[in-house]
This record gives C-alpha cells, sequence and structure tokens, in this order.
C-alpha cells in the first residue's frame, strides 16, 4: 500500500484508517496485515513519517497483546512475530517492556532477542 501511493499525506491517511479498522474488527487476518504494512522490510518506508508509523504500531501493539490472552499457541506466536519487527525498529531502549510483560503475561520466558527470531 505504502509503495503504491505517491501522495504521502493520503497513505498516511489510509493506513491509520487501516490500522483504527483492524483494531475495530479485532480480526486476525486485519491485525497481522497492519502490522505487515507498517513494519515488513520489504517496504520503503523512507518518505514516511516515522513517528506516525511507531505510534500506529504501538496501538497495533497493545491491542494484540490485550487480544492475545485468548489465542491459541500458534496464533500468539504469529502475533509475536509481527511484532517483533514493530520492536526491532523502536530499538531495545524502549521495547523490552511491554512485549516481556505480554510473555510474562502468557506464561511465556522468552526475550525481546527469541521474539524476532525466525
Amino acid at each position: 500500500m505504502i509503495d503504491e501511493l505517491q501522495d504521502m499525506e493520503a497513505g498516511c491517511l489510509m493506513l491509520r484508517k487501516f490500522v483504527r479498522l483492524a483494531i475495530e474488527k479485532d480480526s486476525k487476518d486485519w491485525l497481522l496485515g497492519a502490522m505487515h504494512q507498517l513494519f515488513d522490510s520489504s517496504h520503503d518506508y523512507s518518505r514516511f513519517p516515522s513517528g506516525e508509523r511507531l505510534s500506529m504500531g504501538k496501538a497495533l501493539c497493545e491491542h494484540i497483546l490485550t487480544l492475545c490472552q485468548w489465542q491459541n499457541a500458534h496464533s500468539r506466536a504469529e502475533y509475536y512475530r509481527a511484532m517483533a519487527y514493530f520492536f526491532h525498529e523502536v530499538g531495545n531502549n524502549v521495547s523490552g517492556q511491554p512485549i516481556t510483560s505480554g510473555l510474562k503475561f502468557q506464561g511465556m520466558s522468552a526475550s525481546i532477542s527469541d521474539a524476532g527470531q525466525p
């Protein structure tokens, strides 16, 4: 989506709407799709406002961590992998707290570095 849009302002609006819809729909496919659009390494984000993208990623991660309480192990693994790209981009200085708390809540003992490994 980002790569196809030439107008960055229109792209930001579309992505904000997509993220909002993903959270409202509470759908795994929509949530993972939104994370993919925001943080997949195959996209060129150089013209996209970094703070805007990180803010949307944070909102998605917070929602996903809440949702993961009721998911099976396979779904949680998919969500955690998608969130790992966000936390990798944010950097270890801020990323440890939310995902570690989420993993501890799930009764898992994993570190941030393990969460992003394929």
